[in-house]
């Protein structure tokens, strides 16, 4: 495995805003406490040649009403080096949002400020940013499109079925689909239940070779970074149960991916101190191969 020549990433500069990230309509980073926040991620392993989408749920942090404090502000940057003759990042896409205390001018064009020193080498915006404001909830959502690198890596999710007429959260798959699906998670658990490390790093395979590729690793180091490793090793978790009654299902990535989450949490669920009500999630996507479902991201 070559790592990919490009390298992108997501830059997030937040301050006072609570705020959900997501690409192609798969959450990315979430931050809902108040003052600031600032951090680099790499996004390559969700992004394709063109029509990507960048989304942005905010509201303020005080999550009290939907008008913010004097300097609030939520600048995310989409941005791409060649890992092999720089460290410097440049920018070529993103949403830089500077709400006030009116609602009119958070869902106007006054609202996003212009990013400077645009590199269309790695990418381009794609239209103007969209607003909309969800007034039931108190929160805006921002979307800007955008295109990268025609040569950039096609992923496997890309070339797979798609699993659903829309994204988010849809109807169940067909039989035949489910009863894979439900297999995949079965042996998922029970991998986890007991702590069985081999064979958890042959079903997070697929997932470690392309986001080491996308990020510059390898796959061994990345699965060594996968948060179930630090789950099982925390005396105070324990695997709940597994139970497919009631499941709801989730797509993303143009509807490529799936994850199940039962009433309250992600099908795979960890209780803290053995207390039902204090748990930790754990959401692995899944992409159809044509024969079973494989965990993507």
């Amino acid at each position: 495995m070559t790592p990919q020549e490009l390298d992108y990433r997501l830059e997030i500069d937040s301050n006072d805003c609570a705020i959900r990230i997501l690409l192609n309509d798969f959450e990315v980073f979430t931050y809902y406490k108040k003052g600031p926040v600032y951090l680099i991620l790499g996004i390559g392993e969700y992004l394709k040649t063109t029509n990507n989408k960048l989304t942005i749920s905010i509201w303020p942090a005080t999550n009290k009403t939907d008008l913010f404090d004097k300097g609030s502000f939520c600048k995310v940057t989409l941005a791409a080096r060649n890992r092999y003759k720089t460290d410097q990042l440049r920018a070529f896409s993103g949403i830089h949002y500077y709400p006030k205390d009116n609602i009119e001018y958070n869902i106007s064009e006054q609202s996003v400020k212009k990013i400077g020193h645009i590199n269309q080498q790695f990418g381009k915006s794609v239209g103007d940013v969209k607003f909309t404001y969800y007034e039931k909830h108190l929160f805006y959502a921002l979307n800007q499109e955008f295109d990268i690198n025609p040569n950039y890596k096609v992923w496997n999710w890309e070339t797979s079925p798609t699993l659903a007429s829309k994204i988010g959260y849809d109807t169940p798959l067909p039989p035949k689909q489910r009863e894979a699906l439900f297999s995949a998670y079965q042996e998922l658990w029970n991998a986890l239940n007991k702590k069985d490390l081999k064979k958890l790093e042959q079903l997070f395979h697929e997932q470690s070779l392309e986001c080491a590729e996308a990020n510059g690793t390898t796959p061994e180091r990345y699965f060594k970074t996968n948060v179930l490793l630090d789950i099982l090793k925390d005396p105070e978790l324990s695997l709940a149960p597994l139970s497919f009654k009631n499941v709801r299902y989730y797509y993303s990535l143009d509807r490529k991916l799936v994850n199940l989450l039962d009433s309250k949490a992600s099908l795979i669920h960890f209780y803290r101190n053995n207390k039902k009500d204090h748990y930790v999630s754990f959401y692995p996507s899944y992409r159809y191969d044509g024969k079973k479902f494989v965990i993507s991201r």
